[in-house]
């Protein structure tokens, strides 16, 4: 009998927290064109980006960092210009930046394109 309390108690628990979760996913918007598998490619790479973002650039950029709870709205002319930099290894850019492999970089700049902004 208390052990089905508990449990009666912890079910609405979990789904809250199993709903926040959810909630927090980061979706994208990719052109309509793309088909189906495509965008699940596309998806994959964002979230390799996503998490690449988290690690290296959250201390300048915000996002996860404390005080701050969202990736900027950056351009679509500003990534282009951050990619063209780091396509160079422009050392005028970021030092984070010339530590990282291009493949990451790419996946980054997937994702501050396609994810949807708030």
């Amino acid at each position: 009998m208390k052990q089905t309390k508990l449990f009666i108690f912890f079910i609405p628990v979990l789904l809250f927290f199993c709903i926040q979760c959810a909630s927090q996913k980061t979706k994208y918007i990719f052109p309509s064109a793309l088909s189906q598998h495509k965008q699940d490619s596309l998806i994959i790479l964002c979230e390799k980006g996503r998490l690449v973002y988290k690690e290296h650039c959250t201390g300048c950029h915000g996002i996860f960092s404390k005080g701050k709870d969202d990736v900027p709205n950056f351009s679509k002319e500003q990534i282009d210009m951050y990619a063209s930099r780091a396509s160079l290894r422009d050392p005028t850019n970021h030092a984070v930046m010339l530590e990282m492999p291009m493949d990451q970089l790419d996946a980054i700049q997937l994702f501050l394109l396609y994810r949807e902004r708030k």
